[in-house]
């Protein structure tokens, strides 16, 4: 595919997470972590965007503080990391939540609701995780990320969190093609996945690509500047916008179609190779 430009200009690179940027472990290696800053040190804006919402952002990117912004839950939110202030955000309406939750009900899939920076979900679902299709390397991420509660529905209807997504897992494919049935009568969501085992529900507008148009209108930079790296069905948006845009060696099939490079796998530290082909 012929690229959209050379890459010698980008001034804001966009990174997915899982599967990207973190290895398997969901660690981030050596490698990628020195371009990272080679990259802050030339002058490069570093942006997390992700599905996970900010406190699932590893600690050593949010400690960081030459990173300023994340784009967080699927661009339902973007986060000023430095004042740890919402600066956009394209959240689920409280009564669609409810709608979903209560078409779903009777489905039982796990199902995980992102607000407030947080992910939370009944606690029962700690106890069947083994049950549901979730790959292993994810099993301490959920542990550590979930606060837990008695009921999910009551905890939508009476807490006044803005709800920044809607996460699924399944016991079984047919499960998940049930859910999709009932989701096509819902409207004003989007239906995205960054698993093969999984589902993500946010607003109709929210997706990391408008939040990444948007980020770089704020920050005064072209989209012919931007450079974005993604390997699932909820990067496609990015990539479509970005001046630049890399698939991951690990990505589908989809992802590495829209792209304009590929680059090694997560595993291989593809990000770092990427980088400095294009940007250092």
């Amino acid at each position: 595919m012929e690229q959209k430009q050379n890459g010698k200009n980008i001034r804001l690179v966009a990174i997915d997470m899982d599967g990207t940027l973190l290895s398997n472990d969901k660690t981030l290696s050596v490698k990628n972590k020195q371009v990272l800053n080679q990259g802050i040190k030339q002058g490069v804006l570093i942006v997390p965007a992700t599905g996970r919402p900010m406190e699932g952002i590893p600690k050593e990117l949010l400690e960081n503080e030459n990173i300023l912004y994340a784009i967080c839950s699927n661009g339902a939110s973007i986060i000023d990391l430095i004042k740890k202030e919402i600066i956009f955000h394209c959240y689920l309406k409280r009564e669609i939540a409810i709608m979903v939750i209560e078409a779903l009900r009777h489905l039982d899939p796990i199902l995980d609701i992102f607000a407030e920076g947080k992910i939370f979900t009944e606690n029962r679902n700690m106890e069947r995780l083994d049950n549901f299709l979730i790959p292993l390397n994810m099993i301490q991420y959920i542990y550590d990320t979930r606060t837990c509660v008695d009921d999910i529905l009551d905890f939508v209807k009476t807490n006044g969190f803005h709800i920044e997504k809607i996460n699924l897992f399944f016991q079984n494919l047919d499960m998940r093609k049930q859910v999709e049935e009932k989701l096509k009568s819902i409207l004003e969501i989007s239906v995205t996945s960054s698993l093969n085992n999984n589902m993500e529900i946010n607003h109709i507008n929210a997706n990391k690509g408008f939040a990444l148009k948007w980020l770089a209108q704020y920050l005064g930079i072209q989209m012919e500047q931007v450079m974005a790296l993604g390997d699932s069905n909820n990067d496609m948006d990015m990539l479509n916008v970005a001046g630049l845009s890399i698939a991951m060696g690990n990505g589908t099939d989809s992802i590495k179609h829209i792209a304009d490079d590929i680059t090694l796998s997560n595993e291989e530290s593809g990000v770092a190779i990427a980088m400095g082909k294009y940007v250092l």
